[in-house]
């Protein structure tokens, strides 16, 4: 989690994987580079791994979410990508689940899993691969393995490779951001 107060900003800094940001609340802009991007809430950023960047002109308290991709970044990966909400969101549908890859690049794969509560949840997968989830909106539980576990907008979930899973039981549309390390 990362918190920067309005009116201040970041040193330069840079992380060596590469990270995804997912805004929480609050606006600013963001420099990776040369490159300046407005944020504001749901917008989803990612940032190439030791990319040097900067929060700047923070308007209102800024509060991100910071996936860290266990993986080597690769020079042909984007030094910036922003995904506004839309985006993100854009295949979203009412009738059916739906699996949105934001952003695919050597190291890491971004994107949203969008379920409707009438359908009730989703298969139950193991992807072979490292898995960080963010539920944006809604809730319901999570089957891991043996475990069921609540989950609601505001989680942050681990899921290891070697894990089956699945959402079910939802009490409202489940709006799920991801990141596939590789």
């Amino acid at each position: 989690m990362l918190r920067v107060a309005a009116g201040t900003e970041t040193e330069e800094f840079a992380a060596l994987p590469n990270v995804v940001y997912h805004v929480v609340e609050g606006e600013a802009e963001v420099v990776v580079g040369a490159d300046t991007a407005s944020i504001a809430p749901g917008v989803t950023l990612f940032v190439r791994g030791r990319a040097v960047r900067a929060f700047r002109e923070v308007s209102a308290d800024l509060f991100l979410v910071a996936l860290y991709a266990n993986s080597r970044p690769d020079s042909d990966d984007p030094l910036l990508r922003v995904i506004p909400r839309d985006e993100l969101l854009e295949t979203k549908d009412s009738n059916q689940n739906i699996l949105h890859r934001a952003i695919e690049v050597e190291s890491v794969t971004v994107g949203a899993l969008m379920l409707p509560r009438e359908i009730g949840g989703d298969l139950l997968v193991r992807h072979g691969v490292d898995e960080l989830k963010y539920v944006i909106r809604g809730g319901g539980t999570i089957d891991a393995g043996p475990d069921v576990i609540p989950v609601e907008a505001g989680y942050v979930l681990f899921v290891d490779r070697s894990l089956t899973h699945r959402f079910t039981r939802l009490w409202r549309d489940l709006d799920v951001l991801f990141v596939w390390g590789r």
